[in-house]
């Protein structure tokens, strides 16, 4: 059986993306890495780690709530809770140890993997580049509302589709030669800005992202 881990909820912050910090001294995860919220009947919610692992014990988990999801409704109760439990630290995502610059392009929540990234590279002083593109769904009179950057380092570019995510880092391409590419969001927008970087010859060092492993194709 699969060793579970349970940490104290320190806050969880309301708004439309609620960022919940929580504690345990035996946890330790890679950067880039997930986890599972355990439900006291055993569902998991899976929530990408938003911090650098220098930061432990403590860590953040970010999420919006949603209250038409029954996942979400669950999510929302546990981390209301004064403890919640979770999984061992899951995905092969790993934040790159050299220092090529780094391209992450997020969709909705997946910003929280880029959380973890560029507060780890904060952390250790890297003089490596960094291009945050977030891509939502929402019209454009609500993505000022949207916008995690009241908790949240500048964002470079926010899009709504994958034509001015192409046409924004066609403004960037000398910049992102050998870069190292991190993809988040659901399958079909990591596939499709997958191939859209390969169809148009951008020559990545590296291209990760956690739906190559749960969804292959």
């Amino acid at each position: 059986m699969e060793k579970t881990f349970r940490f104290e909820v320190l806050s969880n912050l309301a708004g439309r993306y609620r960022v919940a910090t929580l504690s345990n001294n035996e946890f330790f995860f890679r950067c880039g890495q997930y986890l599972n919220l355990v439900s006291p009947l055993g569902k998991e919610i899976p929530l990408t780690i938003a911090s650098s692992p220098l930061e432990l014990p403590n860590l953040k988990v970010i999420y919006r709530p949603e209250p038409s999801n029954p996942d979400s409704l669950l999510l929302e109760e546990m981390l209301d809770q004064q403890t919640v439990d979770t999984s061992s630290p899951q995905g092969s995502v790993g934040y790159p140890t050299d220092e090529k610059h780094l391209v992450l392009i997020c969709k909705g929540t997946g910003i929280s993997q880029a959380a973890s990234m560029i507060e780890h590279c904060k952390l250790i002083s890297t003089p490596r580049k960094i291009l945050l593109i977030w891509n939502t769904d929402e019209p454009l009179e609500t993505q000022a509302e949207d916008s995690p950057e009241t908790w949240f380092p500048s964002i470079d570019q926010i899009v709504s589709h994958h034509q001015e995510i192409l046409n924004y880092l066609e403004t960037q391409r000398n910049s992102l030669k050998d870069a190292h590419c991190i993809i988040t969001g659901d399958p079909e927008f990591v596939y499709t800005v997958h191939d859209m970087l390969l169809k148009r010859g951008f020559f990545m060092a590296s291209i990760q992202s956690d739906v190559f492993d749960y969804a292959p194709r």
